[in-house]
C-alpha cells in the first residue's frame, strides 16, 4: 500500500474524530445549527466498518471464485504483521445525546417489546481490548428485555474502559461489572470475573443508582446465565436460545470431561509477572469431597444453580480452595455440575461409561480435534471463510473463535446469516435438542415443543 493512500486514510479518520469532538462541543452549547443529516453521515462511518463487496451466500455454498476473491481482500487488507486495522476505540466513545441515533444506526431497536418478555436472559461478556469486536457480539445478542454484563480487564486501556462505558450508558440494561479482575491465561481470575458478573446480577436492586455504574439501569428478573468471551459468535438467535431453554426446564448446560491433567490442582501455582507459575508445595484435597472433572469454562446455567454457585458455603469453599490452581474456570462449573451429592436439582445424571459430556454451549475447534481453515491461537481455531458452511450448520448456542483483525469478510458474512435468520424466523429441530441431552438431563421438558 502506497504511502499517499495511508496518508489519505489517516488524514480522513482524524477527521471523522475532530468532527465528532465539534459535533459534541455544538451539542453541549445547544446550538441549532448541528445539521441531524451531517451527524448520522459521521457517526455511522465512526462506529461501523464499511461491508465488504462480496457474495455471502456463494461463500457458504464454497464457491471457489468467491472464496478466492475473498482471499485476495483479505491479503490487501493486512499489514506486514498479518492483522487488519480495527475501527478505533475512540470512535466509540461519545456523548449521551447521541445514544438514540447510535441505536438506530447500529440497529438495538430492531425489537418488538412484547417479544419474550417472560423469559430474560442474563449475558456476561469478558473483554480487554478491541471495542469494534464487543460491540459487534453486543449488537447481535442485545434484546432490550435481557441484561448484559461486561468485565473489562483491569489492566485495559483507559480508552477502551471509556469506549466501553460510553455505549454502556446508552442502555438501561447493559453496564461494567462492579469490581475488575487482572485476567491473564489460566489465572483465577477469569473464574472470579463471571462470577463478580453474578454477583452483580443477583443484586441488582441494590446496585441500581446506588453505584456509578448502574446508573438508570433496570432491575431484570433473569432466568439463565450465559458467559461470553467477546471473540464468540452467536448461531443461535435470542428467540431459539429461549425457545431451547425452555424445554432445559432447570437443567445447565456444563461439559464434563471425567479426566484430566491432575498437575492442574494436585500442586499450587503462583502468580508473577501474568503468569502461572508451578511449585512443589503440594496441595490438600478438595473441600468436601468434591470430584473435580474438567470442562468449559463457557457455560449456560440456571439462576437457582447460579444462587448455589455463588452463595453455598461449599462452592465458597470451593473458590478458595481453587485460587492456587491451573485454570479453574475450565473445572469449577464442571465439578459443581457433576457433584450431585451437593445439588440435587440440577437434573444431571451421570453415564458411568462415558468420560466425556459434551457441550452444546459452544462449539471451539480444538487441535487435534478439528481441521481448521483459519489460523490456530492457544490451540483453538481462529475461523476464516472457508470454515463458514460447518459453523452455520452446527446446534450450537455459539462458536468460539472469531478476530475481526484476522478476518472481517467471514464476520461480515456470518451476521449477514445470523440477521437473515432472526427475521425469517426459521423453524427449529427441538427434537434434536431433547434427544441429545435426555441421556444425561432428568429435568426435560420435551412435551410441549
Amino acid at each position: 500500500m502506497s504511502s499517499i493512500v495511508v496518508k489519505k486514510k489517516v488524514v480522513a479518520k482524524t477527521f471523522v474524530i475532530f468532527f465528532l469532538i465539534w459535533i459534541i462541543v455544538k451539542l453541549l452549547s445547544n446550538d441549532d445549527s448541528i445539521n441531524y443529516d451531517q451527524v448520522y453521515t459521521v457517526l455511522t462511518s465512526a462506529v461501523s466498518r464499511p461491508g465488504y463487496d462480496i457474495n455471502c451466500d456463494a461463500i457458504f455454498e464454497m464457491n471457489p471464485n468467491e472464496i478466492q476473491k475473498s482471499k485476495e481482500l483479505l491479503k490487501k487488507l493486512r499489514d506486514s504483521n498479518g492483522n487488519i486495522k480495527l475501527l478505533n476505540d475512540r470512535n466509540f466513545i461519545f456523548d449521551q445525546k447521541f445514544c438514540s441515533l447510535f441505536r438506530k444506526i447500529r440497529q438495538y431497536d430492531r425489537f418488538e417489546l412484547k417479544e419474550n418478555s417472560s423469559f430474560p436472559i442474563a449475558y456476561s461478556i469478558v473483554a480487554h481490548k478491541d471495542t469494534e469486536q464487543l460491540e459487534r457480539l453486543l449488537r447481535l445478542i442485545y434484546h432490550p428485555q435481557n441484561i448484559y454484563c461486561i468485565h473489562i480487564d483491569s489492566k485495559s486501556s483507559s480508552v477502551f474502559k471509556e469506549s466501553i462505558k460510553s455505549i454502556a450508558d446508552c442502555f438501561d440494561n447493559v453496564f461494567i461489572t462492579s469490581r475488575l479482575e487482572n485476567v491473564f491465561y489460566a489465572s483465577f481470575d477469569r473464574l472470579q470475573a463471571d462470577l463478580n458478573c453474578l454477583n452483580d446480577m443477583f443484586n441488582l436492586k441494590k446496585l441500581i443508582n446506588n453505584h456509578q455504574n448502574f446508573i438508570n439501569k433496570k432491575y431484570v428478573a433473569w432466568k439463565y446465565f450465559m458467559n461470553l468471551a467477546s471473540t464468540e459468535f452467536p448461531l443461535r438467535t435470542n428467540k431459539e436460545i429461549k425457545k431451547i431453554l425452555r424445554v432445559y426446564n432447570g437443567s445447565n448446560e456444563i461439559e464434563i470431561i471425567k479426566k484430566f491433567s491432575m498437575a492442574r490442582i494436585m500442586k499450587k501455582w503462583v502468580a508473577k509477572d501474568n503468569k502461572l507459575h508451578p511449585t512443589n508445595e503440594k496441595k490438600g484435597d478438595p473441600p468436601h469431597n468434591f470430584k473435580i472433572v474438567k470442562g468449559y469454562a463457557y457455560i449456560v446455567i440456571s439462576r437457582k444453580f447460579a444462587q448455589y454457585a455463588l452463595y453455598d458455603q461449599k462452592t465458597k469453599d470451593l473458590v478458595e480452595w481453587s485460587k492456587d490452581t491451573w485454570s479453574p474456570d475450565e473445572w469449577f462449573w464442571s465439578t459443581l455440575q457433576f457433584n450431585t451429592q451437593h445439588f440435587t436439582e440440577s437434573g444431571f445424571k451421570d453415564i458411568a461409561n462415558k468420560e466425556r459430556i459434551e457441550t452444546l454451549a459452544r462449539f471451539a475447534g480444538w487441535g487435534g480435534e478439528y481441521k481448521c481453515k483459519g489460523k490456530w491461537r492457544h490451540g483453538v481455531c481462529v475461523f476464516s471463510i472457508e470454515d463458514l458452511p460447518e459453523m452455520v450448520s452446527r446446534h450450537h448456542f455459539v462458536v468460539n473463535k472469531f478476530l475481526l483483525d484476522f478476518d472481517p469478510i467471514s464476520y461480515q458474512c456470518m451476521e449477514k446469516w445470523y440477521l437473515q435468520r432472526e427475521r425469517i424466523d426459521l423453524p427449529m429441530n427441538m427434537f434434536f435438542y431433547c434427544n441429545f441431552l435426555r441421556d444425561h438431563l432428568d429435568n426435560l421438558n420435551c412435551h410441549n415443543m
